[in-house]
């Protein structure tokens, strides 16, 4: 899978553009705020309906402008689909289509272009909160299992049903009950597909961690914890605790607590491993993903690389790149200056990639 062609229509500060680009490397350099990111962007609101800088739609639409719209083709080994989305400022909804179909589904949308991004909020996933690297999990089982999205959707709106009773000292059964049976039932199928889902993430880690010889990783443990005791039920755990969720304002048990538990030895990873020992980690987790997805399920997704150079050695980034060319996914990488013929993409051959300058949202194929 690649995306061949796109167009972008008032998106930040891209007024209009088409780029052709390269079903292998693509490469964008330009100085800070030319609109490097923006491309990045713009692919991934392409692919999920939403932006991975903000959640506020409203701020990527270009200022003086009250809509955006975004054209792409993607080819893929059984032909090629054209995509395309447009978000009105004070919508509630963008419009999606497909081959000049309108589709009512985001979740069926983004499943057509499989997009990861690693820029430098992606190597929080160590030391930042539960809910970073339930996200980093909850990508993966939503393109290994094509009914996740929307199981996982209905459990969220059953969740948030729930929390609003729970504020309100609402804790009869009468009331409750509905929801509490809902979110239990939603919540174990779901955690199914996340245990199921972590097993493959896991396997490839620990394989790749080995592979890379990282003395740091020894002692290091990997677990998914579920959000409650595996030991009982969900809805058992739920009925039994509505005072300490009613105090608490919100439901303390269930998917929604669920996290990916990366230790060495008995502390947080995060207190025990460098910054450096971190991004090395944090890499391999989204190689790992990736891999999933390509050995696994036979997809090849896109991988959107924004400026990480400043975040990553050497040796790092010939990590990450060696990796990401043997997955043989779709690469979009931005840099500050142009790459010189040393460096981690040295290799590639000239008719392999394509590179782009960028100034002032005005983009040149170089």
């Amino acid at each position: 899978m690649a995306l061949e062609e796109l167009h972008i229509h008032h998106f930040r500060n891209i007024a209009s553009q088409r780029l052709v680009f390269s079903p292998g490397l693509n490469i964008v350099f330009g100085v800070n705020g030319s609109g490097k990111t923006s491309l990045l962007e713009a692919i991934y609101y392409l692919s999920t309906g939403r932006s991975f800088r903000t959640a506020k739609h409203n701020r990527v639409v270009q200022e003086g402008n009250d809509r955006l719209t975004l054209f792409g083709r993607v080819v893929e080994t059984s032909g090629q689909h054209r995509l395309g989305i447009e978000r009105v400022i004070g919508g509630q909804e963008a419009t999606l289509h497909k081959n000049g179909l309108k589709l009512r589904s985001v979740a069926e949308f983004a499943r057509l272009m499989p997009v990861s991004v690693i820029e430098p909020g992606t190597f929080d996933l160590v030391s930042g909160g539960p809910g970073y690297r339930r996200r980093f999990l909850d990508w993966l089982v939503f393109h290994v299992e094509h009914d996740y999205g929307r199981r996982w959707k209905a459990c969220q709106r059953a969740i948030r049903q729930r929390n609003h009773l729970l504020r309100h000292g609402i804790l009869s059964d009468q009331e409750l009950g509905p929801w509490t049976q809902q979110v239990a039932v939603l919540g174990e199928e779901i955690t199914q597909s996340r245990e199921k889902g972590f097993e493959l993430f896991r396997q490839e880690l620990d394989q790749m961690l080995l592979n890379a010889g990282a003395d740091w990783a020894q002692g290091l443990k990997v677990e998914f914890a579920r959000g409650w005791d595996a030991s009982r039920g969900l809805e058992a755990t739920l009925r039994a605790n509505p005072q300490s969720e009613q105090r608490a304002g919100f439901t303390l048990y269930g998917p929604n607590r669920a996290d990916i538990r990366i230790r060495c030895g008995n502390l947080p990873a995060g207190e025990v491993l460098s910054r450096g020992q971190q991004r090395s980690l944090v890499i391999l987790m989204k190689l790992a993903q990736m891999r999933v997805l390509r050995e696994q399920c036979g997809i090849r997704g896109l991988c959107l690389l924004d400026d990480i150079n400043a975040e990553l050695d050497a040796s790092n980034q010939q990590l990450l790149a060696g990796e990401l060319l043997a997955l043989d996914c779709q690469l979009f990488v931005t840099s500050i200056t142009s790459p010189g013929h040393e460096g981690p993409w040295s290799d590639v051959s000239p008719g392999d990639y394509r590179m782009f300058h960028v100034e002032h949202g005005q983009f040149s194929e170089q």
